[in-house]
């Protein structure tokens, strides 16, 4: 079996009623749900990482997610 680790994690209100209706939607635990999250969020480069946390001013940050875009179509292609 593998190793799990556990932690604690902060919502605001607002995050933690969506978090609900989506769990109750979908019939998936909050643990489970954000275990994927988490994962997913894991598995992105950097980049995509830097710009889900909003560390790209809002002035470029369309500009970053076409670069990051044409990017990730370019490497599908040539995989």
């Amino acid at each position: 079996m593998s190793k799990r680790i556990i932690m604690r994690v902060e919502l605001r209100p607002q995050s933690y009623d969506r978090l609900n209706e989506f769990c109750d939607r979908t019939g998936m635990t909050k643990v489970a749900a954000l275990s994927r999250l988490i994962d997913w969020f894991c598995r992105q480069s950097d980049s995509i990482q830097a710009i889900i946390q909003g560390l790209f001013p809002s002035a470029i940050e369309s500009d970053i997610a076409t670069l990051i875009l044409e990017s990730t179509k370019a490497n599908k292609r040539s995989a």
